[in-house]
């Protein structure tokens, strides 16, 4: 079961994170790298042997924070709901997969699940730093971007296609249809931002092409 005391102390942890990366970034890089270390974190812990029920609150608590703080932040902005949406649907699934882990329904299953999406996110933290911080850079950019589209398709699509096909008795033995949707949701997600990514990069080429053509005089 999910523990709340664990859960508030690390919702505390996350904020105090993040105000003390706030010193010297602006807030949106600030709670990016925590983003970046909550993943970190996630994989590392996982692949140990460790009690997997300490994972399973802290990674609750931190989507349940960030979660919030969307919120909060479409109270002042409503029209940020439809960049911040899919955010909101992914935090509700991840809390969702995570409370039936923590009651032991498919934990493996679904925490090798956590496993592969939060893998697949490492390169998007490194992008979207990379892109905030080296404006001036543009080239730069753009080869982290490469990377991070080559990085986030690999285990979002090959990767964690792999591992549903191989584990479909285990999806099965669920016999729920909102496991089934929310499974999906989040797999086509990763399918849909990957074909962003690739429109993003698909951009970048022209940029640089059109750079080093020759100019007509």
């Amino acid at each position: 079961m999910l523990n709340y005391f664990f859960i508030v102390s690390f919702f505390a942890f996350w904020r105090i994170l993040i105000l003390s990366f706030t010193k010297f970034f602006d807030y949106n890089i600030s709670k990016n790298i925590a983003h970046f270390i909550h993943a970190l974190i996630f994989v590392i812990y996982y692949n140990t042997n460790f009690d997997k029920s300490y994972l399973i609150n802290l990674s609750t608590s931190f989507y349940i924070y960030d979660l919030i703080y969307i919120i909060l932040q479409l109270f002042q902005n409503k029209n940020a709901l439809i960049s911040q949406g899919p955010f909101i649907v992914h935090h509700i699934i991840a809390i969702y997969g995570l409370y039936l882990s923590s009651i032991d329904i498919s934990s493996n299953f679904i925490l090798m699940i956590y496993n592969i999406l939060e893998n697949s996110n490492f390169m998007l933290y490194v992008a979207y730093h990379v892109n905030k911080s080296y404006t001036t850079f543009p080239y730069y950019v753009y080869i982290v971007e490469f990377i991070q589209y080559i990085w986030y398709t690999y285990f979002r699509i090959i990767y964690f296609s792999r591992y549903l096909l191989s584990n479909l008795d285990e999806i099965y033995l669920h016999n729920e249809i909102i496991s089934y949707i929310l499974l999906a949701t989040l797999y086509f997600m990763g399918v849909f931002w990957s074909y962003k990514l690739f429109l993003k990069n698909i951009k970048n080429i022209s940029l640089i092409l059109e750079e080093i053509k020759p100019k007509s005089e």
